[in-house]
């Protein structure tokens, strides 16, 4: 009698019966009430399927359940892969089961995102993107897509070029083709084997401006196959002409002139003009790299970005900073940084104060686009307590959130944060707008005061949260005994879409409401002073 260990004791009973059988002899294992007989039987026979089963999870190690499994299985085998290219294998953790890993060129930085997901256990999906962001690009690029050149809301992104691995696969017929579905080791490895002949080729042609500029408006060679080429070629083609123009004047492209007519956008008008803005300024401005003079990336960067030096070029330093410079700014009013978060997109930061039965939360909307921080907009939202329980009170319509308040809206035009002067111009309307709406507004009569004392400007109260804005001036002039009552229920009441007064797609609803929110005001809620 043998008795197994209690850890891999599968391995042991295979290495047993093979001995066995080899030799002619018979083996029972008590525990799992099975025999095995030579020449490969095993009985009973019924459990036949559970001994291969067995041998398999034996010879072939389990394949990962969860995604944390699946990350930490596969991380030595991708890491090995990434240090043999070059790249540094710590990688930084993003959303959603990204991680992105980096590899610094003379260029700019090359990048390699995956992304993990699953849809049932044990079987994942694996997503790759891959590709570079040049320096000297994107800072041609960043020139374009500030004023006086954003003319229009295209954005020129700020890597230079990035392909999904599963377009480029070879069961893929088609830009945009499925994402496969990993349930088995060979599945890994096989996808493994892409990564190798296919991503490290191509971003081996990134290393200088002119391989950049063979890949991006040339022919591929560096043993990358004539399937990957066509579709390597066809993405190129999909919406990043202004950085192959710019890369084959770089690399002084003979074809330049000829790109110039080839990438010229058909419509709108906008693009147009903003090519147009481009071309002149490649053909009178930037020489070809191998041309430079010496100081003239420094001297580029000061022209593009005048009084850049020393501001945060990555996103995690700028939030820091534009967290700190506008929470400095929004204490001297009473505020308080309440959180910063991160939605489709927009950074987003709240500022909060605390007034006499209510609350005030000051907003800053950024436009995380990387290489244009862009201010979309600057929230103020107003809850006072008692002049929303007269809403819900009255129970006008359960279609409006009356929970809401009142939501002010800024937008300011064109306002990119890209250097100290345009962070100090940010500063300097969240410091205009506090003076204007917040001067005062510690109570419900400080409240009454800002919507109806013509503080707020046409466009912060039509915008989409305009309707709150009239039904509660309304409420708060009551509440407050204001003398001009009757005059602002005909005034703001006057709704229709050749007015400044107009509830867009809630106007039907609102135009119904407004009578009965008049007849309760003065029937039924008395002034509270």
């Amino acid at each position: 009698m043998v008795e197994l260990p209690n850890d891999a004791w599968q391995s042991m009973l295979m290495c047993m019966v093979d001995a066995a059988t080899r030799l002619g002899l018979a083996i029972y294992d008590e525990d799992i009430q099975m025999a095995f007989m030579p020449p490969n039987v095993v009985l009973p026979t019924h459990r036949l399927n559970a001994w291969e089963q067995l041998k398999r999870e034996v010879t072939q190690p389990r394949f990962p359940q969860t995604i944390k499994q699946f990350r930490a299985w596969i991380k030595p085998l991708l890491n090995d892969l990434l240090a043999k290219n070059g790249f540094d294998t710590t990688g930084v953790e993003g959303q959603d089961d990204n991680v992105t890993y980096t590899k610094k060129t003379a260029l700019g930085t090359q990048f390699f995102d995956i992304q993990y997901n699953s849809r049932y256990r044990g079987e994942f999906g694996i997503s790759v993107m891959f590709g570079i962001s040049c320096d000297i690009v994107n800072l041609i690029c960043k020139k374009f897509n500030l004023p006086p050149y954003k003319i229009s809301p295209y954005r020129i992104p700020s890597y230079t070029f990035s392909i999904t691995l599963e377009h480029l696969l070879p069961s893929c017929n088609r830009l945009g083709g499925p994402i496969s579905q990993y349930q088995e080791p060979n599945d890994v490895y096989e996808f493994l084997g892409h990564v190798e002949s296919i991503v490290f080729p191509i971003l081996a042609l990134a290393e200088d401006i002119n391989s950049l500029d063979k890949l991006m408006n040339g022919d591929l060679d560096n043993g990358v196959n004539d399937s990957i080429k066509d579709k390597v070629a066809a993405k190129m083609n999909i919406g990043l002409f202004r950085q192959r123009l710019i890369v084959a004047r770089l690399a002084n492209n003979s074809d330049f002139e000829d790109f110039v007519i080839k990438f010229k956008p058909k419509a709108p008008d906008a693009l147009i003009t903003q090519w147009e803005y481009l071309v002149n300024y490649l053909r009178q401005e930037i020489k070809p790299i191998e041309q430079w003079p010496e100081g003239f990336l420094t001297q580029l960067q000061n022209d593009i970005l005048p009084n850049s030096e020393g501001f945060p070029t990555t996103k995690e330093p700028f939030r820091e900073l534009l967290k700190t410079k506008i929470g400095e700014l929004v204490s001297d009013y009473g505020f308080v940084q309440a959180e910063s978060v991160e939605n489709s997109g927009r950074f987003i930061m709240r500022y909060c104060k605390t007034i006499n039965m209510g609350k005030l939360m000051l907003s800053v909307f950024c436009e995380d686009v990387h290489n244009d921080n862009f201010i979309s907009q600057i929230r103020l939202n107003i809850k006072e307590y008692n002049m929303i329980a007269i809403a819900k009170k009255a129970n006008f319509s359960a279609d409006v959130e009356w929970d809401s308040g009142i939501v002010l809206i800024s937008k300011p035009k064109n306002l990119y944060i890209y250097n100290w002067t345009t962070l100090n111009e940010l500063l300097s309307i969240i410091k205009e707008i506090a003076l204007i709406w917040l001067d005062g507004v510690d109570d419900i009569k400080g409240i009454d005061a800002l919507l109806n004392g013509g503080k707020v400007d046409t466009a912060a109260k039509t915008d989409s949260y305009g309707y709150f804005y009239d039904f509660y001036a309304l409420i708060t002039a009551r509440l407050v005994n204001n003398p001009n009552f009757e005059e602002l229920a005909v005034t703001l009441g006057t709704y229709d879409a050749s007015t400044s007064h107009y509830w867009g797609k809630y106007n039907d609803i609102m135009r119904k409401l407004w009578p009965k929110l008049v007849k309760y005001l003065r029937e039924e809620v008395k002034p509270l002073v």
